[in-house]
């Protein structure tokens, strides 16, 4: 358990923090903007939501453009 709240201090999030970790390729199947456009009715339902998206593919410029109103909630990461 202290590693999971040495973590969460270290990348500056809170301990009541509720975190989605959605790891996966950047590709059209794969149908990220779905997921971003229905994140903001999600933030509604769990204020303390953040949404970290590691990962690579041909759509991330899309997905950061199309996330670029809640990112401060959300993190894209290549």
């Amino acid at each position: 358990m202290n590693e999971k709240i040495a973590l969460r201090s270290k990348y500056k999030y809170n301990s009541d923090d509720f975190i989605i970790l959605y790891i996966a390729e950047f590709i059209p199947r794969k149908d990220h903007g779905f997921f971003i456009k229905n994140i903001p009715e999600l933030k509604k339902r769990i204020p303390n939501l953040k949404v970290i998206m590691p990962g690579r593919g041909v759509q991330l410029k899309e997905m950061k453009i199309l996330a670029v109103n809640i990112d401060d909630f959300m993190e894209l990461l290549k």
